[in-house]
């Protein structure tokens, strides 16, 4: 549970009776949405996540939030939250690594605790790419050759398409570079070297080295 949400009363019960009635390996639920330091008397906003939806997963947090219920086989299983300092999406992460492992993951259809929204968050103030890279790294570790690696790519375009709006675009050759590793990606050692540098140095560095690479021959 994260320290500045708040539990309803009736959140534990619930969760214990869904998961003996379930059998579970995770359970998520619904959230209120409130700001400040006081959880107002009626409820405004509700997010509503979708479960154990590994494609929708690709493309944003549809799992639930960190506030979940574990079976403690399960958490154990998977070795629990990875530890990357300052880096957010640890729950989108571990909840991605847990649906394409097989394990259940099932939604509660009902909110039971009230998530503050907070501007000066980890979640809203930190690297929002290095956040991204954290939550690609799953879907990485499944499928080297096919969404991982699209979804690696997807991610850096995102970031230089950023940088370029703040700073002078450097002349790549057009279309030419991602095509470029695009094929490249098909050599099995060149891939092995890429998930290597992921997995030592980090996404951002093994993609950095891959459009490098690109652009030089």
């Amino acid at each position: 549970m994260d320290d500045d949400n708040v539990l309803l009363p009736e959140a534990l019960s619930i969760l214990v009776q869904a998961a003996l009635a379930s059998g579970a390996d995770v359970l998520t639920c619904p959230m209120n949405l409130f700001t400040g330091n006081k959880v107002p008397r009626t409820v405004e906003r509700v997010w509503v996540p979708l479960g154990g939806a590994a494609g929708a997963g690709v493309y944003r947090n549809v799992f639930g939030d960190a506030n979940a219920l574990w079976k403690k086989s399960a958490f154990l299983q998977l070795g629990g939250f990875t530890t990357d300092y300052g880096v957010g999406h640890e729950d989108w992460e571990l909840f991605a690594e847990a649906v394409l492992r097989g394990l259940r993951l099932e939604l509660v259809p009902k909110p039971l605790y009230w998530y503050r929204v907070n501007e000066n968050g980890m979640l809203l103030s930190g690297d929002q790419w290095a956040d991204h890279a954290r939550s690609v790294r799953p879907y990485l570790r499944h499928d080297t050759q096919g969404i991982g690696l699209a979804l690696a790519y997807g991610l850096f375009m995102d970031r230089q398409r950023a940088i370029g709006a703040q700073a002078p675009r450097r002349e790549t050759g057009g279309w030419r570079v991602p095509f470029r590793v695009l094929h490249l990606a098909k050599d099995p050692t060149l891939r092995v070297r890429f998930i290597g540098v992921a997995k030592s140095q980090g996404l951002r560095s093994a993609v950095r080295r891959a459009f490098k690479r690109a652009e030089k021959d």
